[in-house]
């Protein structure tokens, strides 16, 4: 199970995943990324820094946003991945696709 918020303003937002990525958890976060994505923010962050695992359902949300926020010329980073969801993505051969970040975004 995964929760989520998501935080910032119109031109950065920040969405903050704690818990498991994965396919029993990801329609209503789908859902809500769609209606960002309607709203062009030039700049997507995930906080992956209390997020305990991502399987190919969480890679799949990843990517299809990162798709549409680029479509609109925007950009999407991940912040505070663990060793392991890192290595996921080493694996995949996916870190070109991403700005990783080592530092989880601070809340105000």
């Amino acid at each position: 199970m995964i929760e989520f918020e998501i935080v910032g303003e119109k031109e950065k937002v920040v969405v903050k995943l704690s818990g498991e990525l994965g396919l029993p958890s990801i329609a209503p976060i789908r859902k809500e990324l769609q209606k960002l994505t309607k709203e062009h923010p030039r700049e997507l962050t995930f906080d992956l820094s209390k997020t305990l695992s991502v399987d190919s359902n969480g890679i799949e949300l990843l990517i299809s946003t990162k798709k549409s926020f680029v479509l609109f010329g925007g950009k999407v980073k991940i912040s505070g991945a663990s060793d392991e969801i890192k290595g996921l993505f080493e694996v995949l051969g996916m870190t070109k696709d991403f700005i990783f970040e080592e530092n989880p975004i601070k809340s105000n």
